[in-house]
C-alpha cells in the first residue's frame, strides 16, 4: 500500500467516526459538505483528528469547502501539507 492509499484510509477512518453510524457506505468522491452529511462541529472534530493523528496543524483558512468536500479531497489536501 503507498502513501496515498494510506492517507485515504485514514481520511476514511476520521470522516466515517464523525458520520452518524449508519452513514458506512460514503463512498471516496461522495459530497461531505454541501449535502449535509457533515455540518459545521463535525469538520471541526475531523480537522481535530486529522491534526492529532498526522501530527500537523490545519490552518483555518485551509478549512474550504474545495479541501473538505469528499474524502478523498481531504486526502489530496493532507498529502499536498505532509510532502510540503
Amino acid at each position: 500500500m503507498n502513501t496515498s492509499d494510506r492517507i485515504i484510509g485514514l481520511v476514511r477512518d476520521v470522516v466515517l467516526s464523525a458520520l452518524d453510524p449508519d452513514m458506512n457506505d460514503v463512498s471516496d468522491e461522495e459530497e461531505l459538505l454541501l449535502s449535509g452529511l457533515l455540518d459545521s462541529m463535525a469538520v471541526i472534530s475531523i480537522t481535530s483528528e486529522l491534526e492529532r493523528r498526522f501530527q500537523i496543524e490545519i490552518q483555518a483558512m485551509d478549512i474550504t469547502i474545495e479541501n473538505f468536500e469528499s474524502i478523498s479531497a481531504i486526502a489530496h489536501y493532507l498529502y499536498g501539507q505532509i510532502n510540503d
